[in-house]
């Protein structure tokens, strides 16, 4: 083995953001170095790592010849191929992996929120430049879900995708459903725990659900659907009461990211959802997410594990790097080449979303009520109209 690594190719990496996520990164690379190496025959070595604060103290200490607080000096560095952004935001994320990838170099990101708002230059930039760029960390953490779109489905149409993939909210429904804490009780623990922001509009709201959804639907439907335009409710409304009828009719409340090619469209929608408690995501409790895919040739699949967090989400970055570094040294790999889309607007409506949303029998939650299969109404709200369709049959869409 030694005799091999002598004409081992080396890749150098450069890592702009030493936060939570970048500290995990930056140790898993380092520690198994030599693993990745073995497994792939490349050398894949942190070159360089960029953050304003070097000071704070890191799970993953690195030596000070490692660091710098000015990113550019990363990105003028012509030995290093990769970038790996982790900063976080709007603004100058997309300065630095579009600067990298101007001057010729790879990039990956865990960025969901730049990728689904505002990611079509980005992307645009890619396929200019012909660069790689990995994002399997923006989507449910430490799960490959992207990857397995990409390249386990590729023969597959997929039918549909329906899953809990904000592990914030589905805590807090978790502590309301088996302990009985209102929302707010629940809310305060997930704060305490660090499982929720100070601030947790983001994730208690849908948007970073929202975030996630357009980007599965990107590469399982190829189409670019506008924030604005995907149906959204949090679980804010959503109280003690409401989980306990649930609970009474066989049902759990999950905030559910959910996605159907339809005979009318692009079917997709992001809401509290009641799951009959015979369906595996039912029974997905805490921080942990899951994602249910249908195939047209393999049928349902289903994928699990921790979305968020350090280490998880640095195995998905990991990921990413390995397989652009493989490709570049001629060993395999992935090009992970930006993905096309459909620019046309697909058609959304909001009812249509709502069905879309059901799994297995379950029904809508409307943010007004909730119907269960045989048209009875539970809640504290006034109803929600469903389909007459649906209405003489009680049956909703399968997966």
């Amino acid at each position: 083995m030694k005799s091999k690594g002598r004409d081992m190719k080396e890749i150098r990496v450069g890592l702009v953001g030493w936060g939570t996520v970048g500290d995990s990164v930056a140790g898993l690379l380092r520690q198994q170095e030599d693993l990745i190496s073995e497994r792939t025959g490349v050398r894949v070595r942190l070159a360089r790592v960029a953050d304003l604060d070097l000071e704070s103290p890191r799970t993953h200490p690195l030596p000070k010849d490692l660091l710098t607080d000015d990113f550019r000096q990363i990105l003028d560095d012509p030995g290093i191929g990769i970038v790996i952004e982790l900063v976080g935001g709007t603004t100058i994320a997309k300065d630095i992996l579009v600067q990298a990838m101007e001057k010729g170099k790879h990039v990956v990101t865990a960025n969901k929120a730049l990728l689904a708002e505002d990611g079509t230059d980005v992307f645009e930039t890619a396929r200019k430049k012909g660069a790689s760029i990995g994002f399997e960390a923006s989507v449910c953490g430490g799960i490959p879900l992207l990857a397995s779109i990409r390249r386990g489905l590729v023969g597959n149409r997929i039918r549909g995708v329906v899953g809990i993939v904000n592990g914030t909210t589905n805590y807090i429904l978790t502590k309301m459903a088996r302990e009985g804490q209102s929302y707010e009780e629940a809310l305060r623990e997930a704060q305490d725990l660090g499982f929720a922001e100070m601030e947790p509009s983001l994730d208690v709201e849908g948007w970073d659900a929202c975030h996630k959804l357009v980007l599965l639907t990107l590469l399982a439907y190829g189409r670019r659907v506008p924030m604005e335009s995907v149906p959204r409710e949090g679980i804010t409304h959503v109280a003690v009461q409401d989980v306990a009828y649930a609970c009474e009719l066989g049902y759990v409340i999950k905030l559910l990211a959910t996605a159907r090619s339809g005979e009318e469209g692009l079917e997709m929608g992001v809401c509290p959802t009641m799951v009959p408690k015979t369906h595996p995501l039912a029974s997905v409790d805490g921080a942990y997410n899951a994602v249910q895919l249908t195939g047209d040739w393999v049928g349902r699949t289903l994928f699990y594990g921790l979305g968020a967090g350090g280490p998880a989400t640095a195995s998905a970055v990991v990921s990413d790097v390995v397989a652009i570094a493989c490709k570049l040294a001629g060993k395999g790999g992935d090009d992970l080449l930006a993905p096309s889309w459909d620019e046309e607007r697909p058609r959304l409506c909001t009812r249509r979303a709502a069905e879309a949303a059901t799994t297995c029998g379950s029904p809508w939650w409307t943010g007004r009520g909730c119907w269960d299969s045989s048209q009875r109404f539970t809640g504290r709200r006034t109803s929600a109209s469903l389909p007459s369709s649906r209405r003489k049959s009680g049956k909703w869409f399968e997966w």
